[in-house]
């Protein structure tokens, strides 16, 4: 037989009745299985949206030159991007004006040049303060 990962030729050893030995080691069959459940394939696919564990949703788009290296890119920049139809620089923000990250609405988020304008904002509502040297932004807590 032939191991279907590696495709290196093996004799199986003890097959169950009706099971098909298809990898040539455990190894093999981890690796194989992993393999073929990407994607779409895999049993807790979720059709490529996901939320973050700071809330922020992000879209799986591995075509997309500026997806991370999982494939996977933040909805609200592709929101952006589709409502200016070009590609957004690397150092522009989306911001989410009512600081909830799940709420995309184009409505809710504006474009903002560089991250220091971005820190701006957040700093004349408060949410951070300057450290003692007046120099960097500090989160209040």
């Amino acid at each position: 037989m032939v191991c279907e990962f590696c495709k290196r030729k093996f004799t199986p050893k003890r097959v169950s009745k009706g099971v098909k030995n298809r990898f040539c080691s455990r190894v093999c069959s981890a690796k194989g299985a992993r393999k073929l459940q990407v994607g779409e394939k895999h049993p807790h696919w979720k059709g490529g949206r996901h939320q973050n564990e700071d809330g922020y949703i992000y879209i799986r788009m591995p075509n997309h030159p500026f997806a991370k290296t999982n494939g996977y890119i933040a909805e609200h920049r592709l929101l952006m991007e589709k409502k200016l139809g070009r590609l957004l620089n690397p150092n522009e923000v989306v911001h989410h004006m009512n600081h909830v990250p799940w709420d995309n609405r184009i409505e809710n988020l504006i474009l903002l040049v560089d991250d220091s304008q971005h820190s701006e904002i957040h700093y004349r509502q408060g949410d951070f303060k300057k450290d003692e040297n007046n120099q960097k932004f500090i989160k209040q807590k």
